[in-house]
């Protein structure tokens, strides 16, 4: 797989080696952007409209979700499985039951 060189180079090489779906290229982008604005303090902030994407618009997030891990069960990645440990806390509990053998471990 291609290395990007920034950051934001990750969706376009996500899409093109299909780890996730095309339409989900704009998204992730504006998630990367995000994650840039609030790492690096750019401007100001609006907290008010953070919350509300973290609140009501994760929906994207969990389409990324959803392809890493069926990608990563294609070809039986466990260690990507460990990687989105990170992400356990914003995806529902009900689908974790899918995938017992691959989450929470050290």
């Amino acid at each position: 797989m291609e290395e990007p060189i920034y950051l934001s180079d990750m969706a376009d090489i996500l899409a093109k080696e299909k780890v996730i779906r095309q339409e989900l290229i704009k998204p992730l982008e504006s998630m990367i952007g995000l994650r840039n604005l609030l790492a690096h303090q750019y401007g100001d902030i609006d907290f008010k409209a953070i919350y509300n994407i973290v609140k009501h618009n994760l929906k994207d997030v969990y389409i990324f979700l959803d392809d890493i891990i069926s990608y990563a069960k294609l070809y039986n990645f466990k260690k990507v499985f460990l990687s989105i440990n990170c992400f356990l806390p914003l995806y529902s509990d009900r689908r974790l039951q899918f995938y017992p053998d691959y989450v929470l471990k050290a």
